[in-house]
């Protein structure tokens, strides 16, 4: 039996090469919760099938309501999909918001001491970039797109 469970505060994953085992662990799992008063909601439970399937039959259900398939799921703030980049690409978003958004409210690149910007950009701005990237596999063309975000401005080189 192969299968993988990652649980941290109300956010569960479930991964199974198997159909059977993996309906299994979806029912284990609620069983459990039910147990300690509380429940899943199966409107937010979805489900992700990596790679080419096999699997004639790939529906899962929770308490008697067939769960939805995503194209994508977010575990702690890391995208899982099947496109190797989907993380890297969320990541690259975020990284421009948080370097962009002090500008809206006054804190403005042009004209700061470069010193200041690079150690913002490297406290806070790289800090968003890399969060998960060491749990997900980049292909060559986001690894390249991370590091010419990593690279905004020629001072904040890493």
């Amino acid at each position: 039996m192969t299968y993988i469970l990652s649980c941290y505060a109300d956010d569960l994953l479930l991964c199974s090469l198997s159909v059977p085992v993996l309906q299994t662990l979806i029912e284990d799992a609620n069983d459990y919760i039910t147990r300690h008063g509380l429940r899943f909601n199966p409107s937010k439970t979805k489900y992700v099938t990596f790679g080419q399937s096999s699997f004639q039959h790939k529906h899962w259900y929770l308490e008697g309501i067939r769960l939805e398939e995503d194209d994508h799921i977010t575990h702690l703030g890391v995208v899982l999909a099947n496109g190797a980049h989907s993380h890297a690409l969320a990541r690259i978003k975020a990284t421009r918001r948080a370097f962009y958004d002090p500008q809206e409210a006054g804190l403005c690149v042009n004209g700061s001491n470069p010193d200041t910007i690079t150690h913002i950009f490297k406290t806070v701005v790289h800090s968003v970039l890399l969060y998960g990237l060491e749990c997900v596999y980049q292909n060559k063309n986001s690894f390249t797109q991370s590091r010419a975000t990593a690279e905004i401005h020629h001072y904040c080189r890493l």
